[in-house]
């Protein structure tokens, strides 16, 4: 199907006239920056990145979708930019029910989740995209996909939310945060210095309940950290998104994805 390219899109001149190539910016945030978690998977395959989405999205948006997105002859890099090739891009019709988000999926599952088995948010981010009930700004801000300061702000965010007993219990069975509570033991010498002043002043102020023993007493925390560190310790700041993904990790992506889960969102209780 002729496709002639939509002024966002460019065609690569470096490329021949009988396989011209959609090509988009790759790597970058809207800031201009790296993104650190596209960047590690650019690492592994120069062809997987996050601007692959964003053009599946602008295509679908005008009537066009992509078939096999998890072929990599269907797409890759040149340079900066990445390239879909017009032979893998059609007119939508009525059956096309896959969204991009779910192609996406199939790509990351067919390219990359065995090449990083242990990487929890990977794995969280690959089952979200499979939830149909999701848009593209819902992708976007996932945390897995987002800088430092987001990630941090998301906690907060999350927690402010003030979900029901019955969701905090879903949390709490859908999200190991198993013995968060020992990792941050004030007598504990490998304890985080920022994490034990919390624990310290929690119990000073005899306020030893305020952190509950579970998946909402985890994110309480973090909550917490975030405000502790903002406040007392910007030296501390740069690495306290780190800190917060290896003491709990999981945390933040699964109670971001449950907020689109249907069975976490539905009442009452």
């Amino acid at each position: 199907i002729p496709l002639p390219p939509p002024p966002s899109l460019h065609v690569c001149s470096g490329c021949s006239a009988a396989a011209p190539w959609l090509l988009a910016r790759t790597g970058k945030t809207k800031r201009g920056k790296e993104n650190p978690a596209w960047t590690k998977w650019k690492w592994i395959s120069h062809n997987h990145t996050m601007d692959l989405y964003d053009l599946l999205e602008r295509l679908w948006d005008k009537n066009m979708t992509v078939d096999d997105v998890h072929l990599s002859g269907t797409y890759g890099l040149n340079g900066d930019m990445m390239q879909i090739k017009p032979s893998h891009v059609r007119v939508r019709n009525l059956g096309d029910a896959r969204r991009p988000s779910q192609g996406l999926a199939d790509m990351i599952f067919h390219n990359i989740l065995n090449r990083w088995t242990n990487d929890v948010e990977l794995s969280h981010f690959h089952q979200f995209l499979l939830n149909t009930n999701i848009c593209k700004e819902d992708v976007l801000n996932h945390p897995f996909l987002g800088g430092s300061g987001a990630r941090e702000g998301m906690y907060k965010e999350l927690f402010r939310r003030n979900f029901t007993q019955r969701q905090k219990d879903w949390l709490q069975n859908n999200i190991n945060t198993q013995g968060w509570q020992v990792r941050v033991d004030p007598a504990d010498p490998n304890t985080d210095f920022g994490f034990r002043e919390i624990m310290i002043f929690q119990k000073i102020n005899k306020w030893a309940q305020a952190f509950e023993p579970n998946t909402w007493g985890a994110l309480h925390f973090a909550k917490i950290a975030v405000s502790h560190y903002h406040e007392h310790d910007p030296v501390g700041r740069p690495q306290l998104d780190a800190k917060l993904k290896d003491l709990l990790p999981g945390l933040l992506v699964g109670v971001y994805g449950a907020t689109f889960n249907p069975d976490f969102v539905k009442g009452p209780g």
